[in-house]
């Protein structure tokens, strides 16, 4: 066969996506996996707390024992805007990092992305094909 141009991989483009490998799925398992998790950080020493849920007007924080019903915890904290809350109040709260009885607090979460090994989720799988396995 003769080349119209003598540079390599001139036409070879199309023998070699015609003779793909085929994908290896252990390797592909075996790769950590990024998952997107939404969480809530304590805004004075980024202390991760699991259940927002529980948050009341006296909640404070494990690690550096701050009030987390506070305004700088809030969703609705913005410096900028009037009395430093994007939603209306009536007045100022202040001090914004002291406990406050707002009825507007809104646990301010944030989405970060870790990065998750598929194994332990196919150890589990096989445990779990195990648990009904006829013997």
């Amino acid at each position: 066969m003769s080349r119209k141009y003598k540079q390599r991989g001139y036409q070879e483009y199309d023998n070699e996506k015609s003779q793909k490998r085929p994908r290896d799925n252990d390797f592909a398992r075996s790769q950590p996996q990024r998952v997107s998790v939404r969480v809530f950080k304590c805004s004075l020493c980024g202390n991760e707390l699991k259940d927002t849920s529980t948050i009341s007007h006296l909640t404070k924080c494990t690690k550096c024992q701050s009030d987390l019903h506070s305004c700088v915890n809030c969703t609705f904290f913005d410096p900028s805007s009037s009395f430093q809350c994007m939603k209306e109040i009536p007045r100022n709260i202040s001090p914004k990092d002291k406990a406050n009885n707002c009825a507007l607090y809104q646990a301010k979460g944030s989405i970060e992305h870790r990065f998750v090994n598929l194994e332990s989720h196919t150890d589990a799988r096989k445990a779990f094909e195990n648990l009904f396995k006829k013997s």
